[in-house]
């Protein structure tokens, strides 16, 4: 446990450039409502790729910039570190993401020769395609900035999609 402000932890921890997912449980005055809140990062090799703030049901209240920003201004509270593998789904695909991004879906299995022929980026978002995350959730995950993140993975699919390996 991390009893430091936000700023501080994610400087501590993009030291270390690990994957996982940092949270905190947000005092009950700051929203002035009844339900408990968390605000939940995942971290892709030390960056920040999601933010929100979760309800009890994991229903989201803000994200992204929003969020982060919001949490920002909270100062110190007390984070829960969990590493956890950049494969695996780190929060649920309902919880961040526009219905109105495509959801890519896998042509059967790349080779591994094929995968290791490949750039390391386009790896990372091959692994991540599950036919439920959208594109957006993706780039999130693999560790895009927010306002850029849509594009690249998106350029990334279409040429997976130009390969035969996925269709959008």
């Amino acid at each position: 446990m991390y009893h430091l402000d936000l700023k501080t932890v994610l400087q501590l921890l993009k030291e270390f450039g690990r994957d996982g997912v940092l949270h905190a449980d947000l005092p009950p005055q700051v929203l002035s409502k009844q339900e408990r809140y968390r605000g939940q990062l995942t971290l892709t090799a030390g960056k920040v790729s999601t933010c929100m703030i979760i309800d009890e049901s994991g229903r989201t209240l803000l994200s992204n910039d929003e969020a982060f920003n919001f949490l920002n201004r909270l100062g110190t509270l007390d984070w829960i570190w969990t590493p956890q593998q950049i494969s695996a789904p780190l929060v649920s695909t309902n919880a961040v993401g526009s219905s109105h991004s495509p959801i890519p879906k896998r042509n059967g299995q790349a080779s591994q020769e094929e995968l290791n022929m490949w750039p390391r980026v386009y790896r990372r978002v091959y692994v991540l395609i599950d036919g439920e995350r959208n594109v957006e959730k993706i780039a999130s995950m693999v560790g895009f900035s927010f306002h850029k993140g849509t594009e690249e993975t998106l350029r990334i699919l279409y040429e997976l999609q130009r390969m035969g390996k996925v269709r959008i």
